[in-house]
């Protein structure tokens, strides 16, 4: 028989969270409960971490744009882009 090691994320307290919009909860949601599974997993294998947060975001991505009109497609990836300019922005932090 063939030991399979797995990856482990350990019980995470939940907590409340507010944001004053979606984008702020967003980002208070994965400082709180995202980054602490990723350090986690880290702990164990640094490659299966990167995978952890890259397939968490194609998941995240394939949610949100499975309720998109093709037709308003271009406007959501325009959003899209522009969030990913403000998050660079280091007058943002």
């Amino acid at each position: 028989m063939t030991k399979i090691k797995l990856l482990t994320i350990n019980h995470i307290e939940p907590v409340g969270l507010m944001g004053k919009d979606g984008s702020d909860l967003a980002k208070v949601f994965s400082n709180t409960y995202v980054v602490q599974a990723a350090n986690q997993i880290l702990e164990q294998n640094q490659a299966e971490a990167a995978q952890f947060l890259g397939s968490l975001a194609g998941q995240s991505l394939a949610q949100m744009f499975s309720f998109v009109d093709v037709k308003n497609l271009d406007a959501v990836l325009n959003q899209l882009r522009a969030f990913v300019i403000q998050t660079q922005d280091p007058a943002n932090d």
